[in-house]
């Protein structure tokens, strides 16, 4: 099975943002919620291993283009990597951009096109998994 890495980095009261390596080369940033303790709707993700899912914008009831589903998250569900530019256009998801700023990613849109793209045959297979670690837990 495949994995990529999400590498928190930047924690904040209004966000987390982290970097994103596929074969151990970083490919682009992240932007979540803050750590609120795993709250529903509030607190991005716990750190850990997750099955990740292809979901097309003919099967998304909430998108209308593809994205990633995250599984697996304790006492979670709805946890998707897709377009976002603010934290506060998730409640609890993965935004991916190719620029960043505190509080802010650029070009999602463009990079969830390219990070599916890039994963697609292990996507396809139901063979990947998104690995996620914070810089501040491994200090």
């Amino acid at each position: 099975m495949d994995t990529i890495k999400l590498v928190r980095y930047r924690f904040s009261d209004t966000s987390t943002q982290g970097l994103l390596f596929v074969n151990q080369q970083f490919v682009m940033h992240t932007l979540e919620r803050p750590w609120l303790a795993n709250k529903r709707n509030v607190s991005c993700i716990p750190d850990g291993v997750y099955p990740l899912v292809y979901i097309n914008k003919h099967q998304s009831h909430n998108f209308p283009y593809e994205h990633i589903a995250v599984m697996g998250v304790p006492n979670r569900s709805g946890i998707l990597i897709h377009v976002l530019n603010y934290p506060r256009q998730t409640r609890g998801c993965i935004g991916v951009g190719l620029i960043a700023r505190t509080d802010f990613i650029g070009n999602s849109a463009k990079a969830l096109h390219q990070l599916v793209t890039l994963l697609s045959d292990s996507l396809q297979k139901g063979q990947m998994r998104l690995n996620i670690t914070s810089l501040w837990k491994s200090l």
